[in-house]
């Protein structure tokens, strides 16, 4: 749940553990490589009421999948290049916190993860038929060391918004507000209940990870997430990241806020999906990455 409003609800140590988390990360203007050429947002499209909260993307042909998180019901919309729904499929299950969307071949998996006040008992994986979009089985997981309400909201490192599947692995990107090193965890579809160990790790980025797709045409992943504060201000950035996950190339978002899915169309282009947070709106954006195929 990653929204901006729910900052204000942050206790004393909490706000004052991320405000320090921000004025590190923001601080640090040399994270971005200005030798890199610059990455360019071609469209933006504002997004429908119905996907005002869009966490997560996934792409397949020139359409997306895309769902919202908590607060809303259990639906993965289909939505079009320029951002129209074109399909709707709600579950018969709660969306406690869904946070993130990918797919196999005949599989999508939605991640109900969204964990920023560190205190959720129970995270799942969700299975769900890719082609009839039926609700298939919850795969139930939990981090190796966390316990359940004995974190600082948003200062904790067992909160995830980002997975992708690459090489038949299913892969979970901690979105670590303590630490600012991402963990990776794999999650085996085969097993009902695990906890996860973190595989890889990501250092070297300036905020959080929100959003991750595997680009199998420049064979690396990518990345979105941003470092924000208490007051609602957001620093965020697409980064590429190796397939070994070291930070490849990074650059700012420096017109947009807070970014929560990512996912790689036919064409090459990344898609980015902009959650509506005070006076900006909900948006898909489309980006071109210097980094050629």
């Amino acid at each position: 749940m990653a929204k901006a409003r729910h900052t204000t609800f942050l206790s004393p140590v909490a706000a004052v553990s991320v405000s320090l988390l921000i004025v590190g990360v923001t601080g640090c203007a040399s994270v971005y490589d200005q030798s890199i050429a610059n990455i360019v947002v071609t469209d933006s499209y504002p997004l429908p009421s119905l996907v005002s909260e869009s966490s997560g993307l996934y792409c397949l042909n020139n359409q997306a999948l895309t769902i919202n998180d908590s607060g809303n019901a259990a639906t993965v919309f289909t939505i079009d290049s320029k951002a129209r729904i074109v399909a709707q499929n709600t579950m018969e299950k709660p969306n406690v916190d869904w946070e993130a969307i990918t797919a196999s071949d005949d599989t999508v998996f939605v991640g109900d993860v969204g964990n920023n006040r560190g205190n959720r008992s129970s995270l799942s994986i969700e299975v769900i038929n890719r082609d009839t979009m039926e609700f298939v089985r919850s795969l139930s997981i939990d981090y190796e060391g966390y316990k359940a309400g004995q974190n600082v909201p948003y200062a904790h490192d067992y909160d995830a918004e980002a997975m992708t599947r690459h090489d038949g692995k299913l892969l979970l990107f901690s979105k670590s507000w303590a630490s600012r090193v991402s963990h990776v965890y794999e999650v085996n579809t085969d097993v009902a209940h695990q906890a996860l160990k973190a595989v890889a790790h990501i250092e070297g980025l300036p905020g959080v990870i929100t959003g991750a797709d595997w680009d199998r045409i420049r064979q690396h992943y990518v990345i979105v997430g941003y470092a924000s504060d208490p007051f609602g201000n957001f620093d965020t950035f697409l980064a590429e990241i190796t397939p070994e996950f070291t930070v490849s190339k990074l650059w700012p978002l420096p017109d947009h806020n807070q970014v929560e899915g990512v996912c790689v169309a036919n064409d090459g282009s990344y898609w980015v999906t902009q959650e509506a947070v005070g006076d900006s709106p909900a948006t898909l954006l489309r980006i071109i990455s210097p980094t050629p195929f």
